[in-house]
């Protein structure tokens, strides 16, 4: 008989591990989102009828940083978010584990898993907000190069 508690830790550790595959799949939809609207400001470079001033070069630089830090975004890397069970099952047999020791190494399992991926998380955060600040930063030079 599995104790309520380890059955709360267990749900409790499979939720924060889904939120983080939440979390990474929301990224990476911002991420594509940041790229196309790159991309549509950095058209504005043909309104400059071929004279191309400081700000007009500070823009294209402002549009290949949001350009490269959202298709690093973008990148697969190493994360994990999820497991098989049949690993678990295989170890439990072997080790004769009770269903309650079972619980237990599953919660201890995803919680390793989770704090593994939480520094991959947060630099992956860091390079969606840099191309995030790029693009705010392009936008803003292109608009200045278009007015002067």
């Amino acid at each position: 008989m599995v104790t309520e508690t380890n059955k709360l830790a267990y749900d409790l550790s499979r939720s924060a591990l889904g939120d983080q595959a939440e979390r990474l799949s929301d990224l990476r939809t911002r991420a594509g989102t940041l790229l196309a609207a790159a991309s549509i400001a950095g058209s504005f470079l043909g309104v400059t009828k071929g004279a191309i001033d400081t700000l007009a070069v500070l823009a294209l630089i402002a549009y290949l940083v949001s350009v490269g830090t959202a298709v690093y975004t973008l990148l697969p890397h190493e994360l994990t978010t999820e497991f098989r069970g049949t690993a678990l099952l295989r170890v439990a047999r072997e080790a004769e584990a009770t269903d309650d020791d079972a619980y237990e190494a599953t919660v201890h399992w995803l919680e390793r898993i989770r704090s593994e991926n939480a520094p991959v998380l947060d630099r992956l955060t860091k390079w969606y907000v840099a191309s995030a600040v790029s693009l705010g930063v392009e936008v803003t030079l292109w608009t200045l190069s278009l007015t002067t």
